[in-house]
């Protein structure tokens, strides 16, 4: 008899992508979806808590970027879901900081993965998580299964005359074999309704039927693993089955049969399920990247000899399995750590689980950086390690790479930001010649105009390179500057007094920009309607920042407006400063009041 096993194919995994980009995302989500991967993506943490422990169809991996706005982060994200459910989360982030790898590998160990490392690096990294995560699945359910086994085993006795007929069997016996009468348990027994099979699901003859061999025989046979048909169950049942002659008392001739029948069958499912794990388990331990080590701890503390070791570690540190297996962890560190090693051995006793960087000793005496994640637990017998060692050469080498890359792109990025600031100053040199020179009072009244414009950008560029920042910049120091560069301009026709209130807070530089040219325009536009007919003008200018709003309030002692309306035009100045409040989500309100006020809101 044979048997044919059919191959389901595997269901399609899904990741849950949280990344506040969308874009990024979207690629992202593309590029795992062409690998085979069912992906949903969320921009949040707080959204990607809800999907996880709200959502009916619960994703098997989270692969959770660090940085996601405003709200919780990654590693809060992630610390919210491990608390409620153990599932394997991978962080995909841009950090290559040690200390926000440090903190992530506090939440969980399935797997940092550097932003823009390659599709290939993404796919192992998640496919590693997998195994990770389904080899503690296996050894629990392993464990599970070995408990209901030996809770659940139950022996069965049944009694034959030398006919074969059943005389008696007790209710462990009919209930293993699926029958209350007597006669459908001989059927089932002697193979009349479907022949016994064997380990490997071969039909047995007569000849091998423990039973009939012990009747014909007159000795006992057993125990053998054997499997019957069960009707009632149409399947077959695999049972441990001794078989003894019982003889009366002088008599060499046995009268009956009994035998002892114990349902092995889910003993050999989970043998089944044990040797593929063990399969599994085998396969992930020689196949695994990442050097392993299995070895004890002694009564001191130390790490006794290997017990067992993978060819990735001989591969990584150039001895053979045999060498290695009469080695410690101590051996394979520079003398110079190993009094680290065994502190970090004395802590994983008392936390159960490390992970630490330190170095490696080749056999040709050369060090390399490595980082050991180990794990430590007890049988019954033996307090055992394993220690998981990844060989940092690499990742250390790209680091440096990524440094010096950076360091030339700040070089360059800031020789850039210099030869902007030197052209609009040599724009702004020449619009300042080109006033001079006009004898156009309305011409060399625009070209100071827009030669103010072009300074509030400038100091921008300025200020960035002083304060040595490209994103944020000091509002105060920037607008305290700008102003007093304006009022020098200005006070050529009338002195121009200003008072500046300016809160010390860090704006982005395209906002600063936005900002420099509004405080431009309006500074002016005070300047030229307050200061006619008077030879002194008083400005004041005040800046503040709360919680996340700012507000810019212009505010000078002219004559003001009889009508003022921010929605018409007024004039070239009064319309940029309407578009550039608009780019910043902002509000624009002009009143009259002893003079002119003019006040600006926006978001940051």
């Amino acid at each position: 008899m044979s048997y044919q096993v059919s191959k389901m194919k595997a269901p399609v995994k899904t990741l849950l992508l949280v990344e506040d980009e969308a874009l990024i995302a979207l690629n992202e989500k593309m590029q795992l979806e062409s690998i085979g991967f069912s992906v949903v993506h969320v921009l949040t943490g707080e959204a990607a808590v809800s999907y996880v422990l709200n959502s009916d169809s619960r994703p098997d991996l989270v692969l959770m970027d660090i940085n996601l706005g405003k709200g919780i982060d990654g590693t809060q994200a992630a610390e919210q879901i491990l608390n409620e459910i153990e599932i394997p989360i991978v962080f995909l982030s841009s950090h290559t900081e040690a200390e926000v790898v440090e903190k992530t590998e506090k939440i969980t160990s399935y797997g940092y993965v550097v932003k823009n490392s390659g599709l290939t690096i993404l796919d192992t990294s998640i496919k590693m998580a997998f195994k990770l995560f389904d080899a503690k699945q296996h050894h629990l359910e392993s464990e599970e299964k070995y408990r209901r086994l030996f809770e659940s085993m139950l022996t069965g006795v049944i009694r034959c005359s030398m006919d074969g007929t059943v005389t008696s069997a007790n209710s462990a016996a009919k209930s293993i074999l699926g029958s209350e009468q007597n006669q459908i348990v001989a059927d089932v027994l002697m193979g009349s309704s479907r022949a016994m099979i064997d380990e490997q699901g071969n039909e047995l003859p007569d000849a091998e039927n423990p039973l009939i061999v012990a009747l014909e025989t007159c000795r006992t046979i057993g125990p053998l693993e054997r499997g019957v048909f069960v009707p009632e169950k149409n399947d077959y049942v695999w049972i441990l089955i001794t078989a003894t002659p019982l003889f009366r008392s002088g008599e060499n001739t046995p009268y009956e049969v009994s035998a002892t029948i114990e349902d092995i069958t889910k003993h050999k499912k989970s043998e089944e399920a044990l040797k593929t794990s063990e399969q599994k388990y085998r396969f992930l331990f020689d196949n695994s990247h990442d050097a392993v080590f299995i070895y004890g701890i002694d009564e001191t503390g130390s790490p006794s000899l290997n017990i067992d070791v993978n060819q990735r570690a001989c591969t990584m540190l150039q001895y053979s399995k045999d060498e290695l297996l009469n080695m410690s962890m101590q051996d394979i560190v520079p003398e110079g750590r190993s009094s680290e090693m065994a502190a970090h051995i004395r802590e994983l006793s008392q936390v159960g689980f490390i992970t630490f960087e330190t170095e490696s000793t080749r056999r040709d005496g050369i060090t390399v950086p490595v980082e050991v994640s180990t794990y430590h637990y007890e049988d019954r017998r033996n307090r055992l390690v394993i220690s998981s060692v990844q060989d940092l050469s690499e990742r250390k080498q790209a680091e440096r790479e990524f440094l010096r890359q950076i360091s030339e792109r700040e070089v360059l990025l800031r020789e850039v930001h210099h030869r902007v600031k030197n052209n609009l100053a040599q724009i702004e040199s020449m619009l300042e010649i080109q006033a001079q020179f006009s004898n156009n009072d309305v011409v060399k009244s625009e070209l100071n105009v827009a030669l103010l414009r072009i300074r509030s950008i400038r100091s921008v560029y300025e200020k960035m390179l002083i304060q040595d920042g490209y994103r944020e910049i000091s509002i105060r120091e920037y607008l305290e500057s700008l102003v007093d560069s304006l009022a020098d301009v200005l006070n050529a026709h009338s002195k121009l007094c200003v008072e500046k209130e300016i809160s010390d807070f860090a704006l982005s530089t395209k906002t600063a920009i936005l900002l420099g040219i509004i405080v431009n325009e309006l500074l002016t536009n005070s300047f030229k309607h307050a200061a006619e007919g008077r030879s002194e003008v008083y400005v004041s200018i005040v800046l503040d920042k709360t919680d996340a709003q700012v507000m810019l309030t212009v505010h000078d002692d002219g004559i003001g407006f009889e009508s003022v309306s921010t929605d018409s035009s007024s004039g070239f100045g009064l319309n940029i400063v309407r578009m550039l409040v608009e780019q910043l989500g902002g509000t624009l309100t002009i009143e009259s009041d002893n003079g002119t006020k003019s006040v600006v809101t926006f978001e940051v």
